[in-house]
């Protein structure tokens, strides 16, 4: 699916599932959807399932991490071993929801307080290689 480059997130907000069921009906062609987040849970599958299995949507998540520097409350695993843990959950979700799943390569340092902050620890060509 393909919205204008003015259209994002923020200006869709609030306008639910059934004015984009209707946008979606009314677009010729094939319609694809990706969603792009940080890390695991920032996903909607909600959104994923409906747009994929209620009106037959190619549909993606894109994390930019996998995870790694979250927290683990019902296991041992940390960093390398917790991304494996949460590369797993995202690749069930997305059998469960009909999405494919991507990553890039970045590496999930635990919390950040800015955009600047993350783009210390990422090199920016190569996240941006990795997205488009």
């Amino acid at each position: 699916m393909a919205f204008p480059a003015c259209v994002d997130a923020q200006s869709m907000r609030g306008t639910g599932l059934l004015p984009t069921g209707l946008l979606l009906r009314q677009m010729d062609g094939v319609k694809r959807v990706l969603i792009i987040g940080a890390h695991p849970d920032d996903e909607d599958t909600s959104l994923l399932t409906a747009l994929a299995r209620g009106w037959g949507v190619e549909t993606a998540y894109l994390a930019l991490t996998r995870g790694d520097g979250g927290q683990n409350l019902i296991g041992p695993e940390l960093w390398e071993g917790l991304g494996v843990i949460r590369t797993g959950e995202l690749e069930a979700a997305r059998a469960l929801d009909g999405g494919r799943q991507f990553f890039t390569r970045a590496f999930d340092y635990g919390f950040s307080k800015s955009a600047d902050e993350a783009l210390s620890f990422w090199s920016r060509e190569e996240l941006l290689e990795d997205v488009t």
